[in-house]
Formats: C-alpha cells, structure tokens, sequence
C-alpha cells in the first residue's frame, strides 16, 4: 500500500481499496468487542429513539442499537462506499450517509438525532478540522454524544469511552 494513500483529502481511496466484503462481515459480527459492550451499556438507561453513528463502517454498532430498541431510528456515515452498501444491505430502513464525516454532520439539521456515536472515528479526523467535528456532533446531538476512541498519550496508545 502507497503512503499516498493515507494522505488523500478525504481518505475514501485509502478504505476502498483496504475494505473487502469479507473483512466487513468480520466486522458486522464482531459484536462481543468491550467498547460496543460499554457503549450498549452506556446507552440502556438513556433508551435513545434516535441513534447517528459517525464513521459506521458496517453497521454493527447501529445494528446492536436496533437489536435493543427495535423502534430506534437508526443512522450512519461512511467514507467507504464498499462499507456503505453493506451497511445498507444489513440494515434496512437505515438512512446510511456515504462521505465524509464533518460534510455529513454540516448537512444534517441541529438536534436531528438524540445520540450520536463516534467509535474510533475521530483520529481519522484531520487536527485543523478536529474542533468543527467535535462541535458539529454536539450541534447534531440533542441529548448525548458518546465516543470510544483512541488516546495518544506520550508513546502509548489508550483506547476509552468518553
């Protein structure tokens, strides 16, 4: 893989060559990781009607949000159009957004969904954009904006929920 991969504007080259169908139905059925465990646990006393995952790749996050809450209305992001029609496959009646993060959050309406998610998302974020992204998953969120991401602390990485 060219390191120029990792340095196009959006990223979308970089995952649509790296995402393969099989590697997405890996990740659709990794439901038992600790974070999507915590996030669960962390949503089961909010009882959100409305759930927007950033960057939702397969969907598994949403789909285990549907899996609680059958009547929770479900959406999500993607950059790659390859994990966008698979989460589109799997979850039907979901409004998954194919592009870019922070231009799908500016174009969706303030307040428009109760929680929005960002699973190891925001490190894919470039740091002049950081600040808008944070501020447009608040602008977005009408009650809660829940996060697992990875911490740089020094020479060591920490994962965490926020």
């Amino acid at each position: 893989m060219s390191d120029d991969l990792l340095l196009t504007t959006d990223g979308s080259e970089y995952w649509t060559q790296t995402l393969t169908r099989d590697s997405l139905q890996l990740y659709w059925d990794s439901t038992d990781r600790w974070y999507r465990q915590f996030i669960m646990a962390i949503l089961q006393p909010l009882e959100p009607a409305s759930v927007f995952d950033i960057g939702c790749g397969a969907g598994t996050t949403l789909r285990m949000v549907r899996d609680i809450w059958p009547t929770c209305d479900i959406a999500g992001c993607d950059i790659a159009p390859q994990a966008v029609s698979f989460a589109q496959d799997h979850l039907p009646g979901a409004r998954i957004l194919r592009g870019s993060a922070l231009d799908v959050l500016r174009m969706l309406p303030a307040r428009s969904y109760e929680v929005c998610l960002s699973v190891y998302m925001l490190a894919y974020i470039s740091p002049e954009e950081f600040p808008a992204a944070l501020a447009e998953l608040r602008r977005v969120a009408s009650r809660y904006v829940v996060m697992a991401e990875t911490m740089i602390f020094g020479d060591q990485v920490h994962g965490g929920i926020i």
